[in-house]
């Protein structure tokens, strides 16, 4: 009865808003029916949970989807609501969201079966927060932060889901190179985020059109990221993949310690943008994909002819890591390096993509900087002869894919 009559409430936003806004006391009164709701989602996860219930009762909640009720009816469709009325309601609104807050980090501690939606859903109410935080940009930095944890510890959760890296993409603002790296890699997971596909465009044109204040080796990088991702012709490309790998080793070598996440989001993205971010047309994501293997015998190098972004985002792949080998005994390039390699021992359990992949691959300077790396580390070898070499390194890539 709560849920339905909450349903037909939010239903009549439109009327409201044509009737000239709602009161004080209306808003009171759609804030005590909607705490009233949430009160009865959670007494029925708590007694549908309970130990003493009948094998029947805690498969109510999956049965009936109650989680995806409490947080459409009792949660966000409100919020939405109150959202399309600020500011008037902006003091109307942080009230629900704090007890929306409260009744799911209860949830989050108590019912363990639903605990993947409870952070998803945490994450969603502080990004809220954050939305509606326009004066003290201290406690706005401080929702950001609080909803970025509760995304991260999902996407730990389930690596597999495209949706909260384009969550993480949208709370990573300001910082452009990392919110590249979070659109892309939400489009190149095993369930990817489609509606991806058009925010990154929201990223890409003020960079092109110089209404993003951006240090220029991440314009000119960003910049390059485009061109692929729109599948546009080498004569484009070419100068910005030119101006980018001039100065990839002065910035290296002047940004210093900044680099080491840097060149994680950098390196990540070049493997996404070689996936053809995720496109089914990619040659390397059609050899994932196919499960015959008819199939993937007809994608062998001698049987195919590959696209020109595919080419162009192979160059960009092979030219940075080429530079960055250079810097031998520079641990700040240890996480680019990392990356590479594990994209490398990923493909390599496909040989129909890593005979596409290897091709143009700086492998006599990657020896060269690993002969190095063995040097300065005394006798490493006990570990990599272990049979957990190399597949600890490269799980985190693996359970992405």
């Amino acid at each position: 009865m709560v849920e339905g009559k909450c349903v037909e409430v939010d239903n009549e936003q439109t009327t409201l808003t044509a009737a000239g806004g709602v009161s004080k006391l209306q808003w009171q009164a759609l804030i005590t029916l909607h705490h009233t709701l949430l009160h009865e989602y959670h007494n029925f996860f708590l007694a549908s949970q309970h130990p003493s219930a009948s094998p029947a009762l805690p498969r109510l909640a999956s049965k009936y989807a109650m989680p995806a009720r409490m947080w459409r009816h009792g949660i966000h469709s409100f919020l939405e609501l109150m959202r399309h009325h600020l500011p008037e309601c902006l003091d109307h609104m942080i009230a629900p969201t704090y007890i929306a807050y409260a009744i799911l980090e209860l949830l989050y501690e108590t019912v363990p079966a639903f605990e993947d939606t409870w952070i998803e859903c945490l994450g969603s109410l502080a990004r809220y927060r954050m939305a509606i935080e326009d004066d003290d940009t201290r406690d706005r930095e401080v929702w950001r932060g609080v909803a970025r944890y509760w995304y991260s510890k999902g996407s730990d959760r389930a690596p597999t889901t495209g949706r909260l890296y384009h969550h993480l993409a949208i709370l990573a603002r300001p910082n452009a190179l990392r919110q590249l790296f979070y659109y892309t890699k939400s489009l190149c997971v095993v369930s990817p985020c489609t509606p991806a596909r058009e925010s990154i465009l929201t990223l890409f044109h003020p960079i092109r059109e110089r209404n993003y204040n951006l240090p220029p080796f991440h314009a000119v990088y960003i910049k390059a990221q485009e061109v692929l991702f729109k599948n546009q012709e080498t004569v484009i490309f070419e100068p910005f993949l030119q101006q980018f790998l001039t100065s990839l080793d002065a910035y290296i070598h002047t940004e210093v310690e900044c680099f080491k996440p840097e060149g994680y989001h950098i390196a990540l993205a070049n493997t996404f943008a070689m996936l053809g971010f995720g496109s089914k047309n990619n040659i390397i994501m059609k050899v994932i994909d196919s499960s015959s293997p008819e199939s993937v015998d007809s994608l062998k190098a001698e049987n195919i002819s590959l696209d020109e972004s595919f080419k162009n985002a192979q160059r960009l792949n092979n030219a940075a890591l080429e530079i960055v080998l250079q810097r031998t005994r520079d641990s700040n390039v240890l996480p680019f390096v990392h990356c590479s390699l594990a994209f490398m021992y990923c493909m390599s359990r496909f040989p129909a993509a890593i005979s596409h992949i290897q091709v143009g691959f700086p492998w006599e300077r990657l020896a060269a900087f690993l002969n190095e790396l063995l040097d300065s580390h005394g006798d490493p070898f006990p570990s990599i002869e272990s049979d957990k070499f190399p597949a600890t390194g490269c799980i985190w890539w693996l359970s992405g894919q």
